[in-house]
């Protein structure tokens, strides 16, 4: 248990290198034992550390936690009052090599042990996130992007096989746009959406599966490209302007009327199971992998009155430390060796007393 005085004397640093390190150790650089790291890097660059297992459980990287307290060392807040707190949690993505096997995505916000069941939430978590889609893990949206592009190739090369092409049109442009739309998602989509906080049981920390918000947004996002992608896909003709050009026109329709119809079928197929209400929302939500992600987690801290520790007459910071995991089995002593830490600051009681306003 750490002292009072400890505690007042604790400084944060700010982790500056836990990817650098967790990419050196990875690739075999040189070798240190898990006792040594801290006193490689800590006592060279005189910074806190994460330890492995947290570095393999976040799913960004550098990682930053931020609070609208507006409280200070010199100006902490009156621990008789209850308190509206917002934390905001944010980090970039991560290199894809390393996401391979991340499908949970929870963010959470661990609670000083001072305050522990003092902080709950205040409504919902708010999500702002680029999203990538892994293709590989959602064979109906591949099938799309496969099928739709055959297609346009196979307008092309037919047209590649009429002697003279003047006098012919296509409307192609249409399903063009459309795709490109699609791949624009599954490639830098961005997401906003609302995920549910909850507080832990024992207190300790407040979490929000951020899984089913995202493949809710993602799907909705998804079943307006596909529907539309159909609707061009259907409509895509070649037109003849002259009398010459109209029964040439008509004869590659007809080539295209069975590819057309295939494409169709793939694109309902996909709207089935990723769209809105699809068999497979969940299965999006885990092909999502995040890029630069900013999550706001509103709570209210409950006047914690004589529970904050320090000296008397002193202000002292309570640290709140967050990250994104891709697990919901949390420990909080892990958790609080991330880089993303943040202090509400509260001036301390004289035992049994209460400071006055």
């Amino acid at each position: 248990m750490m002292s009072s005085d400890s505690k007042k004397k604790m400084k944060v640093y700010q982790l500056v290198g836990k990817t650098v390190i967790a990419t050196v150790i990875a690739s075999g650089v040189f070798a240190v034992s898990n006792t040594e790291l801290p006193k490689l890097f800590g006592a060279q660059f005189g910074m806190q550390y994460a330890s492995a297992a947290l570095v393999d459980a976040e799913i960004l990287s550098n990682v930053g936690t931020t609070n609208n307290s507006g409280t200070s060392a010199t100006a902490g807040y009156n621990p008789v009052n209850n308190q509206n707190v917002t934390f905001t949690v944010s980090g970039a993505g991560l290199a894809q090599a390393t996401v391979v096997n991340v499908n949970k995505k929870v963010v959470v916000l661990a609670i000083p042990d001072d305050l522990v069941g003092k902080v709950t939430p205040n409504g919902n978590a708010v999500v702002n996130t680029a999203v990538t889609i892994r293709l590989n893990q959602v064979p109906a949206l591949q099938a799309v992007v496969t099928g739709t592009t055959n297609l346009l190739t196979q307008v092309t090369q037919l047209l590649d096989g009429v002697t003279s092409t003047i006098g012919l049109e296509t409307n192609t442009q249409a399903v063009v746009d459309q795709l490109n739309l699609l791949q624009t998602l599954i490639q830098t989509g961005q997401a906003t959406f609302n995920a549910p906080l909850k507080v832990s049981a024992d207190g300790k920390y407040l979490y929000a599966d951020l899984n089913e918000g995202l493949g809710q947004v993602l799907s909705q996002n998804l079943s307006t490209i596909l529907n539309n992608l159909k609707a061009a896909v259907n409509a895509l003709t070649v037109t003849g302007t002259s009398v010459v050009t109209k029964p040439v026109a008509d004869g590659l329709n007809l080539t295209l009327l069975p590819v057309k119809a295939t494409l169709s079928g793939v694109i309902d197929t996909a709207n089935a199971t990723v769209g809105v209400a699809g068999s497979l929302v969940s299965t999006l939500a885990d092909a999502a992998v995040l890029g630069d992600t900013s999550i706001t987690v509103p709570t209210t801290i409950t006047a914690p009155n004589n529970s904050i520790s320090g000296q008397p007459g002193t202000v002292t910071a309570e640290n709140f430390y967050g990250s994104v995991v891709n697990t919901d089995l949390i420990d909080v002593n892990l958790l609080r060796t991330s880089s993303g830490v943040t202090p509400v600051y509260f001036k301390v009681n004289a035992t049994g007393a209460t400071l006055a306003e």
